[in-house]
């Protein structure tokens, strides 16, 4: 096997190839993006089918002993955030009996969502006859950015960003669909104003309190249909007469029992337990005049 190492390379034509894939690598990672901004510049355009993967095709050329090679061989792919040591990024893809034809190869790599988030990134490929016990390192590539790719990264327009360091703005005539009522740019609103007895103070209205004192309340009267501050009228007040009394709200007639002047009479004329009667003078005959007497 170490034979079959020492004399496998990865010529030039296998190098570009790479290379061509590797720099369409960060402009796959920023698909997602442009097409977020497509659809954010144009709302009426047709959406996609089927959403976007993370995959994106792995292309190169493998040689052996200075020719091309052919027949099925096992690849086996690391991302790493250093040329050497450091971390590993994503989990390990491992493709299987890979064709190989006249030296060519083509496979599907996803890393994973939060593989490519703008820091440098170094490839490792390993590889194997698919017959072979272990795989052997063809070593780290870095990975570079097309220049149309480093300014989706940079986009002047995005859907969100976590981190903006040119905003853009439209100016106000660059806007459609405006209503009319702040077509002028000023959206002030309509204006109030307090009348008396209303009183507007700051955002809130209620009833003023100048020109009133304590105990005073707002009245509605006059010709001219006038509010003005006036004492709190409590109503007519009332009184019992002689021959009533007032307990509360109610009137009474007063009774009296012994028949002073401020009562009124019984309707049984029975004062003190006496009648009034009518009796001749003479005491009982009934021949001479006639008088009331009590009894």
């Amino acid at each position: 096997m170490s034979d079959f190492v020492g004399r496998m390379t990865l010529v030039r034509l296998r190098e570009v190839a790479i290379l061509i894939a590797v720099l369409l690598l960060p402009l796959y990672a920023a698909l997602p993006l442009v097409t977020r901004l497509a659809s954010a510049a144009d709302s009426s355009a047709a959406p996609l089918a089927v959403p976007l993967s993370n995959s994106f095709t792995y292309q190169g050329k493998l040689t052996q002993a200075s020719a091309d090679a052919s027949g099925p061989f096992d690849f086996q792919f690391f991302l790493f955030d250093a040329a050497a040591g450091g971390a590993q990024v994503g989990a390990t893809i491992t493709t299987p009996a890979v064709a190989v034809t006249n030296g060519l190869f083509a496979v599907q790599l996803n890393f994973g969502d939060a593989a490519f988030s703008g820091d440098t990134r170094w490839l490792e490929v390993r590889v194997k006859a698919s017959a072979a016990a272990s795989y052997e390192s063809l070593g780290r590539q870095q990975l570079t950015a097309t220049p149309y790719a480093l300014y989706a990264r940079a986009a002047a327009v995005a859907t969100t960003a976590s981190v903006a360091t040119v905003a853009q703005s439209v100016p106000w005539s660059g806007i459609t669909g405006v209503p009319a009522e702040i077509a002028d740019g000023d959206q002030t609103g309509p204006t109030y104003t307090a009348q008396s007895p209303v009183a507007l103070v700051g955002n809130a209205f209620g009833f003023s309190t100048v020109g009133c004192t304590a105990g005073e309340v707002w009245k509605y009267s006059g010709p001219g249909n006038t509010w003005s501050c006036d004492a709190d009228a409590s109503g007519t007040s009332y009184s019992a007469g002689e021959g009533l009394t007032l307990s509360g709200s109610q009137f009474a007639v007063a009774f009296g029992s012994n028949g002073v002047a401020a009562t009124a009479s019984r309707s049984d004329h029975n004062h003190l337990g006496r009648i009034l009667v009518w009796k001749p003078r003479d005491g009982g005959t009934g021949c001479c005049e006639h008088k009331w007497g009590r009894h």
